[in-house]
C-alpha cells in the first residue's frame, strides 16, 4: 500500500507520496524505500500518474534476501499498474477509453498469472489516478478509478471519479492509498504529536485554492507522510509506510516539477 495525497495550488497540484514497498513471501517481510509511485507521462504535458495499493508484482526466484530491494531498485516488475496506466495515458481519447484499457491488461495479466493475486481476490487491487492542469482556464483536476478483483478472478473497474479545481474552489485534499490510516491514526488519533510547524503554517492559510501557496504545500505533504510513517511504530498498517517522500508539482510547465525527489525525513539531502 502507500500514502499519496494531492493538495491543490494557485499555481496547479502539489502530490506527494511515500516510496515504501512491502514485499512478502512465505514466513517472510522486506521494506524497500526506493520506489516511485509518481510519474510524468513522456509526450503528454502538464500530466502526471500515480497508482496506490498492489500494483506491483515482482519475479523474486533465486534473489537472496538481502538483495532483495537492490533487486526492485535495477529491474522491472512483471507487472506494473503504472506502466499499464502510463501507456493508456499516451493512446487513449478519454477517461473512459483510458480506464477500459488499464482494466483490460490487468485481465489479461491476471490470467495468465493467477497465482500471482490468489490473496487479493474479491479486493481492491489498487487505485490509479491522472492529474492534469489546464493553463487556459488556471483549472487543475484529478481522474481516478479503482482496480478491483472480483471473486471469479477477473479485473472489473470501480467508480470514475473527476475532481475539479479552479482558484475560486474552497479548499480541500484528495487522499489515495492510505487514506483511512491518515485521517484515523494521525488526524484523530496519537500521529498528530508528529505534525509540525509545517503543518500549522499551510493549515492556517488554507481557505480557497488561490490562497494556498505550492511551497508551503509541498511542505505540508511531506510533514503529512512523515508523521504517518512515524506513527507506523505506535500503531503498524498492513503493509507500511515509509521511506523518502517524493513532490511533484504539476503546473503550466510542460514538464510537471519536481519539488522533492527522494526528500529524506526531515530535510535531509
Amino acid at each position: 500500500m502507500t500514502l499519496i495525497i494531492v493538495v491543490p495550488t494557485v499555481a496547479g497540484l502539489i502530490i506527494g507520496a511515500d516510496s515504501r514497498l512491502t514485499l512478502s513471501g512465505a514466513g517472510w517481510t522486506a521494506a524497500c524505500d526506493n520506489v516511485f509511485k509518481i510519474a510524468e507521462v513522456e509526450g503528454v504535458e502538464r500530466t502526471a500518474i500515480f497508482v496506490a495499493g498492489y500494483s506491483t508484482v515482482w519475479d523474486l526466484r533465486n534473489v537472496p534476501p538481502e538483495n532483495l530491494c537492490q533487486h526492485v531498485g535495477s529491474n522491472k516488475p512483471k507487472f506494473s499498474a503504472l506502466d499499464l496506466l502510463a501507456a493508456a495515458v499516451r493512446t487513449a481519447h478519454n477517461m473512459q477509453e483510458l480506464s477500459a484499457a488499464v482494466v483490460r491488461e490487468t485481465s489479461r495479466y491476471v490470467s495468465e498469472h493467477p497465482n500471482d493475486f490468489v490473496r487479493q481476490s474479491g479486493m481492491q487491487l489498487y487505485q490509479a489516478a491522472v492529474a492534469r492542469y489546464e493553463v487556459a482556464t488556471q483549472t487543475s483536476s484529478i481522474t481516478s478509478f479503482a482496480v478491483n478483483l472480483d471473486i471469479s478472478g477477473a479485473a472489473v473497474r470501480g467508480e470514475l471519479k473527476t475532481e475539479t479545481f479552479d482558484l475560486d474552489s474552497e479548499f480541500r485534499l484528495s487522499l489515495f492509498g492510505e487514506a483511512s490510516y491518515l485521517e484515523q491514526a494521525v488526524f484523530a488519533g496519537p500521529g498528530a504529536q508528529f505534525l509540525t510547524e509545517r503543518y500549522g503554517r499551510f493549515r492556517s492559510t488554507m481557505s480557497t485554492i488561490k490562497a494556498a501557496e505550492p511551497s508551503l504545500a509541498a511542505d505540508f505533504v511531506v510533514d503529512l507522510i512523515e508523521a504517518a510513517s512515524r506513527t507506523t511504530a505506535l500503531i503498524p498498517t498492513e503493509t507500511g509506510i515509509g521511506g523518502p517522500v517524493d513532490v511533484l508539482l504539476v503546473n503550466k510547465d510542460a514538464t510537471p516539477k519536481r519539488l522533492a525527489w527522494k526528500l529524506l525525513p526531515s530535510g535531509g539531502p
